[in-house]
C-alpha cells in the first residue's frame, strides 16, 4: 500500500533525524504547521509554516523529498523570510533565487554523496 504524501512527508521528517548530516534540524522540523494545498505549485514556507503540494510530493523519491523538506527547513534555520523582508518586497523573484541558492549549497555540502538527499530536476 503506498503511503500518502502526508506521511512521505512524516517519513522524511524521521529519516532527516536520524541522519548525522541533519539530525540538528530537529527543532526546526517541529516548529509551525506542515500544512497539504493545491493552491501552491511546489512546496514553500512563510518562515514557520511549510506548505507542501501533495502532487508534487507524488512525484518525488525519498531522497529527493529530503532535499525538499530540509530546503524549506533551512529557509527557517535562516531566517530568510523575516532578515530579508526588504529584500523581499524590492525584488522577490531575485531574493529567492538568492536564498534558494544559500540553501541548496547547505544540503549539498552536507551531503555532497547524496546519501539523504538529491536534488529534484
Amino acid at each position: 500500500m503506498a503511503l500518502t504524501s502526508e506521511q512521505r512527508v512524516t517519513k522524511s521528517h524521521i529519516a532527516i533525524l536520524r541522519s548525522k548530516e541533519f539530525c540538528m534540524f530537529a527543532g526546526v522540523l517541529s516548529v509551525g504547521k506542515v500544512i497539504f494545498t493545491d493552491d501552491i505549485p511546489t512546496a514553500c514556507t512563510n518562515g514557520r509554516d511549510v506548505m507542501y503540494n501533495p502532487n508534487f510530493i507524488k512525484t518525488l523519491d525519498d531522497r529527493e523529498l529530503n532535499f525538499v523538506v530540509l530546503h524549506e527547513a533551512l529557509h527557517k534555520v535562516y531566517q530568510h523570510m523575516h532578515l530579508w523582508k526588504k529584500l523581499w518586497k524590492q525584488s522577490p523573484m531575485l531574493t529567492n533565487m538568492a536564498a534558494d541558492y544559500v540553501v541548496n549549497f547547505s544540503i549539498h555540502e552536507a551531503d555532497a554523496q547524496g546519501v539523504i538527499t538529491k536534488r529534484p530536476d
